[in-house]
């Protein structure tokens, strides 16, 4: 790390630390400070001119006091010891109008993260937006130049970004880490007949030098605006359906947000009450690891300061923990597993088997559909149910026929889930989940 970026981390480690310290003398029994700094650059092209370019620069304190069981929170974006002070004054006459709440505390001492785990994900660069435009520009020329398909690049962009964060807690707790973040996108409209359809690519890394080349953009992109040209409809009926990899995350979304902390305390989700019940095949087990080098959703911690830890969410089809955060692993009187900040690297595993590869599930499926996108937000976590509008491909003979639009899928995600036949091997490296295409059976489908 050079000595510019050091040097402010330490700055932003002295501010944190101030800021609790002070907090404690304005009378707060208790207080955490998080600073977060963010820069960041974007350039987009279209029709190799320049379309826009952009620069950020944001940074946040967000400060929390605890006061005889009550809390206040405020956040400022003015750094000046006075305006920090005023920031701390405030947030302590928050916490004097609040009801108390003695689970609204800091995490156990023996919980944090004490020890800073380094994940190989800080690789500054100097970017001038003149070359990522010259980028963006080749992008789109070698996209036109692939397909006599392609009828226009919509847009092709190329995003930097620096994230610096700091945290202190009044348990002695001060730490920081910097991150880097660079991504190219693409997307063109493709053309047959009187039909257009998008095809879009992305590639994203903490290092600029593993961004995916020019040439799997245009082709990721092409195959997914030509595959889905002059699409036809669909017979009403009951079908088995593969959610590719594309919408398998939806199921994951789902299930995850189910077994969210906050839905499980507040009764909000159709798997209130699930832990240690079955809720998926016992074939399928979904792990966690949030201590992957180089994986950008790494974590050594959350945004309590609690240490992170690998972690089974399903064992064998039933349901191992909750994702749970410091203030609902107290309301639910469990001990928290650092998920504060969400769900980090996961893993779905077949207990069985090794996973097929996607052409072997579409065999084993031998006739029905891939729903390969949805459209709007047809989704009810209290009850499970589904009703969303969609678009795919049609399979027979485990060969995909045709390309199929305008139909929705309904059902329950309770059935949906105990009905997962099996599962490809085709996870996308740029989710956090890697889940591959799922093949589910009977799936009520309205079409024409």
């Amino acid at each position: 790390m050079d000595d510019d970026i050091q040097l402010e981390l330490n700055n932003l480690e002295d501010l944190v630390q101030y800021t609790v310290e002070k907090a404690e003398q304005l009378g707060a029994n208790a207080a955490r400070a998080r600073l977060n700094k963010a820069t960041g650059l974007s350039v987009s092209s279209r029709n190799t001119e320049m379309e826009n370019i952009s620069f950020t620069n944001g940074r946040s304190l967000a400060i929390t006091v605890y006061k005889d069981d009550r809390k206040g929170t405020v956040s400022t974006s003015d750094l000046s010891r006075s305006a920090i002070d005023e920031s701390i004054r405030a947030a302590l006459s928050i916490a004097n109008h609040t009801d108390p709440d003695p689970d609204a505390r800091l995490p156990a001492k023996e919980f944090l993260a004490f020890e800073k785990m380094d994940f190989d994900t800080f690789h500054p660069l100097d970017i001038e937006p003149n070359d990522m435009f010259e980028r963006c520009k080749n992008l789109e020329l070698k996209a036109m130049a692939a397909d006599e398909r392609v009828i226009s690049v919509v847009s092709a962009k190329e995003n930097s970004g620096l994230y610096i964060s700091a945290m202190a807690t009044s348990q002695g707790l001060v730490v920081s880490s910097a991150d880097t973040s660079y991504s190219r996108n693409l997307l063109l409209m493709c053309g047959k007949d009187d039909d257009r359809q998008y095809g879009g690519s992305y590639t994203y890394d903490s290092c600029h030098e593993k961004l995916w080349n020019d040439e799997i953009l245009v082709k990721e992109s092409i195959d997914e605006g030509v595959s889905q040209l002059c699409p036809q409809k669909i017979k009403t009926g009951d079908y088995p359906v593969i959610f590719d990899v594309n919408k398998s995350s939806m199921l994951l979304n789902v299930l995850f947000s189910a077994l969210d902390g906050h839905t499980q305390y507040y009764k909000t989700g159709f798997l209130t009450d699930s832990l240690n019940k079955k809720v998926l095949p016992e074939w399928i087990s979904i792990n966690e690891n949030p201590h992957i080098v180089g994986r950008m959703s790494s974590c050594y911690m959350d945004g309590d300061g609690v240490k992170t830890k690998p972690m089974s969410i399903i064992r064998n089809g039933y349901v191992d923990n909750y994702f749970l955060n410091n203030y609902f692993a107290n309301k639910l009187n469990m001990e928290n597993n650092a998920h504060n900040r969400g769900v980090s690297n996961t893993f779905v595993v077949d207990e069985r088997e090794p996973l097929c590869s996607k052409n072997e599930l579409i065999r084993q499926m031998d006739r029905g559909i891939i729903v390969y996108d949805t459209m709007g937000n047809g989704i009810k976590l209290i009850n499970g149910e589904l009703s969303i509008g969609a678009s795919g491909f049609y399979v027979e003979n485990g060969i995909i026929q045709y390309p199929i639009a305008e139909f929705t899928i309904a059902g329950n995600f309770k059935e949906m889930f105990n009905n997962i036949v099996a599962i490809a091997n085709d996870g996308d490296s740029r989710n956090v989940a890697d889940l591959g295409s799922v093949l589910i059976e009977n799936i009520k489908v309205a079409g024409i």
